[in-house]
């Protein structure tokens, strides 16, 4: 498995602290992510399409799927990571929890709700750029550039497909 984004890129696109430590963002968090998000959504085909095309640096990249990663997956799976990743910031990175600052000096945890609503906003970030990406795709424009997409949404019409955090049927 190889992954489509790496941590700077996620600290880039996803936290506001642009000084997080890339440290905390482990290469096994990235790719439980993508393993969890992507296939159920873009076609385990087209997944491993882009995995194998990222596994040379992207150097090997078509134009069409160069575009797809860079405009819409990997800010998908930058949120999707950061969301994974706010439970292990309350434990691990700070004493007192995640910290809501009021102003310069004075700063206090933040509850579970306050967390939990974080978690979901930012959930709601990474589906949307899941959304944009299929989207994308679905244009009468590009249709014969995601043949690949296009076979598995054919293929599984009448079945359940897992889709932004729960599972429909199409």
């Amino acid at each position: 498995m190889y992954k489509l984004i790496n941590a700077e890129e996620i600290i880039l696109i996803a936290f506001e602290d642009k000084n997080f430590s890339e440290e905390y963002i482990q290469d096994e968090t990235i790719l439980e992510c993508q393993e969890i998000n992507l296939p159920g959504t873009i076609g385990r085909e087209l997944y491993e399409e882009l995995q194998t095309q990222s596994s040379q640096g992207g150097s090997i990249y078509t134009a069409e799927n160069k575009f797809l990663v860079d405009n819409y997956l990997k800010k998908a799976i930058a949120y999707f990571v950061k969301a994974k990743l706010y439970p292990l910031m309350v434990a691990k990175l700070m004493n007192a929890g995640v910290i809501t600052h009021r102003d310069q000096e004075d700063t206090q945890a933040s509850s579970a709700i306050n967390i939990a609503s974080a978690i979901n906003a930012t959930v709601a970030s990474a589906e949307f750029w899941l959304r944009a990406a299929i989207h994308f795709m679905e244009q009468e424009n590009q249709i014969n550039n995601y043949p690949l997409y296009h076979d598995f949404i054919r293929k599984n019409t009448n079945n359940e497909i897992n889709t932004f955090s729960s599972w429909i049927n199409l």
